[in-house]
């Protein structure tokens, strides 16, 4: 559909500031790394709440094996 893409944009940077607002108010789906889901798309983006920031470890869909996600949530 034409500007699904930027409809995809503005969701995914809508959840980083929201991340940004107040990151532990998410999940933690393996010790340190915490999830949030995009709003209207079947995505979802881990990340790492440090000290001095925040630490994207990527946007996966998901639907995809979560077995590959886990990995990067080393």
């Amino acid at each position: 559909r034409i500007g699904l893409g930027d409809d995809f944009a503005l969701c995914l940077e809508a959840a980083l500031n929201i991340i940004a607002q107040r990151p532990h108010s998410f999940p933690k789906v393996r010790r340190k790394t915490r999830r949030i889901l995009i709003e209207r798309f079947p995505y979802l983006i881990l990340f790492l709440d440090r000290a001095d920031v925040i630490l994207i470890i990527g946007v996966f869909h998901t639907a995809r094996n979560p077995k590959s996600i886990r990995h990067r949530a080393r």
